[in-house]
């Protein structure tokens, strides 16, 4: 179905910034579409190369089959939540037209290309063709990264893991995120191999949909702002008229209560998702029931302030508090502050105070911070200022003291980003780019260690026993007889992976080169003194001695000493028999000390083994003999 498309740098190809890209992310009930496992969540996200969003969409799939447990703990979906959501021939109308004229993106392409070819095929849609960016492939074939999952890319570009991971639209924004990112962020001119996709069949949308709301909102943030910013920001599907009466309901109940941060507000995630809300339908009701709120408050006092002003933040229309109501913030949390007068200079500052998180109190105690009075002189209680020194002060220098005692307000934490620009800033926001580019036909598949280390040394100059070439199909030349020594196991661990790819032509040739085996082994000369002179030899050893490396039973690099003598300065050239007989006596001496070793510690647990066996009858005839006396 998704023919691919590769990033690659140069200045050939299609400019990615004058391309619309539709990321699409599933969530299943398996692995394997040829095992009959189905989508059970989908989304899409169209953007443009610099994070502007154009629509999303975003719904839970009926996938007419039962969900084994383990991938309903993978995904959090359960099969009570897919009941009566749209089947995905419902739904497919909208991904036409959301992927068509458009390059379609998603992290680990194969996955997702495989379910989607699977359902388009059994809706009716069989041999589409559409064209594919993989930014797994693409981060590889960039990035050096730790890791190329799309949480751990999301570490390494935002310095955060994500909130929640395996939700459709959250991983589809994530995918966005990372796409933006690594074009605004390119040290070099990064080109497509391909363009948009071409013309797909135009079915009908989708008259419903459910979107799913994963994650549990922050601490300071209650349950519709997270409901707002987890929901799909486009107005494909309108929403049901009865469900999104019943939530708008139950919301307004919840604020007059003021329970929209409890664990009863989580009735409101249901409600969202069965009416099929976005953004737009919900943000219209919760700033319907904010107004109503705060029309049943037409002279609202420094503490209802505050709390119209949070219920604002909870409902996630903050803009309306701050246009309406005075502003409050925590800058002077902390602070006790009793007035001991009730003029309107005096009640003015109390309220302003309060607004900005002062405590009020009514009489001084030792936790007051300050005294507020129109004549300082004249203080009911002056025993207990006496007592904790506390400060009496006038309105005007009151408020310097506040202004003084203010701190810097404290910035409430998002649960969740609202949907904006899908991009990701800050001073780390930038992958660690590769001095080159490795083959992206190379990086498609297996990216194991051994796999890595292969395809890196492809495009590293001073290798010379890898080589890739392009054609029409790709070829990876190996030549064993010039791979660096010890590095055997891991390329015949890589060549082994590599030959079960498909679309690639490996070539092998040549044999590793074994030192020690033959009688190619390596002589090294005696070591030199820095400065070039031979070094003295003591008078007890007037001769010195040959070493010679070669290779132990484990396939491990030996130098161990031989008795063939050597002259001071240059090796001595032996035959080849007194060479490989030294090899060969130095072997058979090792495995000898390796059999010694491995004896005794045979018989020294055979010894451990029988005293215990002997203890044991021991304590049981003793036994047997009291038994017998009575004892």
């Amino acid at each position: 179905m998704f023919e691919p498309v590769f990033l690659r740098r140069g200045l050939q190809g299609v400019d990615p910034w004058q391309v619309e890209y539709t990321v699409v992310d599933v969530e299943t009930t398996g692995l394997s579409p040829a095992r009959g496992h189905r989508v059970c969540e989908v989304a899409a996200v169209r953007l443009r190369a610099d994070g502007t969003v154009v629509e999303e969409f975003s719904t839970l799939v009926d996938p007419q089959r039962a969900m084994s447990r383990q991938n309903q703990s993978h995904h959090g979906i359960s099969e009570s939540d897919v009941a009566g959501a749209p089947l995905f021939t419902d739904v497919a109308g909208t991904l036409l037209r959301l992927m068509r004229g458009s390059l379609v993106v998603a992290h680990k392409l194969a996955f997702d290309a495989s379910f989607l070819e699977a359902e388009f095929a059994r809706a009716g849609a069989a041999r589409l063709r559409v064209a594919g960016l993989c930014t797994l492939t693409a981060f590889r074939a960039q990035t050096d990264l730790r890791g190329y999952t799309l949480a751990g890319i999301v570490k390494d570009l935002s310095g955060a893991w994500p909130s929640h991971g395996h939700a459709a639209l959250e991983d589809a924004r994530n995918t966005a995120r990372a796409l933006t990112t690594l074009l605004a962020t390119s040290p070099q001119p990064l080109r497509l191999t391909g363009g948009p996709s071409g013309t797909l069949p135009v079915w009908p949308e989708a008259v419903r949909s459910r979107p799913r709301i994963a994650g549990a909102p922050g601490s300071r943030q209650g349950w519709p702002a997270h409901i707002h910013a987890a929901l799909p920001s486009g107005r494909t599907v309108p929403p049901d008229p009865v469900a999104a009466g019943e939530y708008q309901r139950v919301l307004e109940d919840l604020a007059v209560q003021g329970r929209l941060a409890g664990p009863e507000a989580q009735r409101l995630v249901t409600l969202a998702s069965a009416a099929g809300h976005h953004q737009t339908s919900v943000r219209q009701i919760h700033s319907a029931v904010w107004h109503t709120v705060h029309s049943r408050i037409p002279d609202p006092s420094p503490r209802t302030v505050r709390e119209l002003t949070d219920l604002a933040r909870h409902l996630g229309v903050s803009d309306f508090a701050a246009r309406d109501l005075p502003s409050v913030g925590d800058e002077l949390k902390g602070v006790r502050i009793v007035p001991v007068s009730q003029d309107a200079a005096v009640r003015d500052l109390t309220a302003w105070a309060e607004r900005h998180g002062a405590t009020i109190g009514v009489r001084p105690s030792k936790t007051t911070r300050l005294v507020i009075a129109t004549d300082p002189t004249t203080v009911p209680s002056p025993s207990a200022v006496t007592q904790h020194r506390l400060p009496v002060l006038a309105p005007a220098a009151a408020r310097q003291w506040l202004e003084q005692q203010m701190k810097p307000a404290a910035q409430p934490a998002a649960a969740v980003a609202a949907c904006g620009p899908l991009v990701f800033t800050g001073p780390g926001a930038g992958p660690a780019w590769r001095l080159h580019e490795l083959p992206d036909e190379l990086t498609a598949g297996t990216f194991t260690a051994p796999v890595r280390w292969v395809i890196e040394q492809c495009v590293a100059p001073e290798a010379t026993f890898v080589q890739f070439s392009r054609g029409r199909t790709p070829r990876l030349m190996v030549d064993k007889s010039k791979a660096p020594h010890g590095s055997e196991q891991t390329l015949e661990n890589a060549l082994t992976e590599l030959r079960q790819a498909a679309g690639l032509a490996l070539t092998v040739k040549g044999r590793y080169r074994r030192a020690g085996r033959t009688a190619d082994a390596a002589l090294v000369p005696p070591r030199r003194p820095y400065g070039g002179a031979p070094a003295a030899r003591p008078a007890k050893d007037p001769e010195p001695r040959q070493v010679i490396v070669f290779e132990g039973p484990r396939g491990e690099p030996r130098i161990i000493p031989t008795t063939l003598p050597a002259s001071l300065g240059e090796p001595t050239r032996h035959p080849r028999s007194a060479v490989a007989s030294a090899a060969a006596t130095a072997v058979a001496g090792e495995g000898h000390l390796r059999r010694r070793r491995q004896s005794f510690s045979v018989h020294f647990w055979l010894f451990c083994l029988t005293g215990g066996i002997g203890n044991i009858i021991y304590a049981v005839r003793v036994n047997n003999w009291n038994k017998a006396r009575g004892l």
